[in-house]
């Protein structure tokens, strides 16, 4: 009994400000209810009203940005609701303990009104995901410049170091060298690569995703990336100069470019460009920038993959549409696909001497690694059946290791300075002036005389 009034006591302590509150913010409440109520009415009307008005002035923007203040302070009452229920269930516990039933059923009256907010605060939640799919709707579309209609990019998504090194063995600025010996083709590869990003999406947010390490990959199949030689990119110019590194370089400057750069220290970029794709930048309109294959698995109806065109090889853009006419399958399951395929430039294995076409065609059929197992093999040569058995514990391997994760991610923000950047590009001997005339306005930054 001791222990039950020691409890009781500190709940009492707990519960004092539900005892004093009362609702004096009652009838505003209800006026923000009945303003989100007609927002609802309103909202088919506006789909419509909205294809015939053009947004190239921003106006809708000043009254979205205010509407969605007022939702965040709504959100403020999540905080209410999720404290009913078990607050409620611990007044019923106590309730014949203790003489206070006047406070309980007042506590209760409050409880009531707290799953009315619980209600109202479900119709807002709904209200503002229908704005949001208004706003989405707006900036969709854009026209192109030929017969077609093309999507509006809001985020383009870099691949930092597989931008970086095919920069750096790049034939005419691999090369390239400041008067202190220093490396300086990746640099200015990588900005030109940017640059060009810049150019094509100008409204849109550049993110630069930075490998971590291989290491969760290793763990389970320790052969993983085990055909790449160590690419030393920090190199000491000169005998007793300290060491410089392009890598670092870049990082400490694009920031001050306006570029956003994602981390983990613990995983690849692969798997912070698909988290960035599917949950903090999910349902916006997304472009991945690299040649890796294993993003194909993130493209969706609002989210592309553009590979830039190396050597004979033309820059592909890859919607859901576009993958399954290259590759026969859809973007989800292109990962099972590649499972049987493997991946020479990681060292992952296939499936050996089984044609690519007859391993599409069980994918296609079959839709998944376990589906092709569990099927039989049917429709396939004695030889070919063997192989695919003999591989199978690799391809399952294999399956885990090309899937991408969400994985947590810590993203820099900006911290535009024009000058700064005009200052760094100089002392590596870089010209300063495509990058101030690609990143910033003419009042932002005018490069000083040197």
């Amino acid at each position: 009994m001791l222990s039950r009034l020691t409890a009781l006591g500190s709940w009492t302590r707990a519960a004092r400000p539900v005892f004093q509150w009362t609702p004096k913010g009652w009838d505003a409440i209800q006026a923000h209810h009945a303003e989100y109520v007609r927002l609802t009415s309103w909202q088919q009307r506006g789909l419509h009203l909205y294809s015939c008005v053009s947004f190239a002035q921003g106006g809708f923007k000043p009254q979205r940005a205010r509407l969605q203040d007022h939702l965040r302070e709504v959100q403020q009452l999540g905080a209410w609701v999720e404290q009913e229920r078990p607050l409620a269930a611990f007044v019923s516990f106590y309730e014949d303990a203790v003489g206070t039933k006047t406070r309980i059923k007042a506590l209760r009256n409050k409880l009531v009104e707290l799953a009315w907010f619980e209600d109202v605060f479900r119709r807002i939640k709904q209200i503002r995901r229908d704005i949001n799919v208004i706003g989405h709707r707006a900036a969709k579309r854009r026209k192109d410049d030929g017969d077609g209609e093309q999507m509006a990019i809001q985020n383009v998504l870099v691949d930092g170091l597989n931008l970086a090194f095919r920069c750096l063995y790049a034939p005419g600025i691999s090369e390239l060298r400041d008067e202190q010996g220093r490396p300086t083709g990746m640099v200015l590869g990588f900005l030109k690569g940017l640059g060009s990003l810049r150019k094509r999406y100008p409204d849109a947010s550049i993110y630069v995703a930075w490998d971590g390490t291989s290491r969760r990959r290793k763990v389970m199949f320790p052969d993983y990336k085990a055909n790449r030689s160590p690419r030393a990119t920090a190199e000491a110019p000169e005998e007793g100069a300290p060491i410089w590194d392009p890598l670092e370089f870049l990082r400490e400057l694009l920031p001050l470019m306006g570029v956003r750069q994602a981390f983990n220290s613990d995983e690849e970029a692969d798997d912070i460009l698909a988290t960035l794709a599917r949950r903090e930048l999910n349902g916006q309109h997304n472009l991945i920038f690299t040649t890796d294959r294993d993003l194909i698995q993130c493209v969706s109806q609002t989210t592309m993959m553009l590979m830039p065109g190396a050597g004979s090889r033309k820059e592909s853009l890859f919607d859901p549409e576009t993958v399954k006419k290259t590759f026969g399958v859809g973007p989800e399951r292109m990962v099972q696909l590649r499972a049987f395929y493997g991946d020479p430039s990681d060292n992952i294995p296939g499936v050996p001497r089984v044609p690519k076409k007859i391993l599409r065609s069980l994918v296609q059929a079959h839709g998944s690694v376990e589906g092709v197992y569990k099927s039989g093999l049917t429709g396939v040569t004695k030889g070919q059946y063997e192989r695919l058995r003999a591989a199978e514990p690799q391809v399952r391997i294999n399956l885990t290791l090309m899937s991408l994760v969400d994985v947590p991610v810590s993203v820099t923000d900006p911290d535009v300075d024009p000058d700064t950047v005009v200052e760094r590009l100089r002392g590596l001997a870089i010209d300063p002036d495509f990058v101030v005339n690609t990143f910033f306005s003419r009042k932002d930054a005018e490069a000083p005389e040197a």
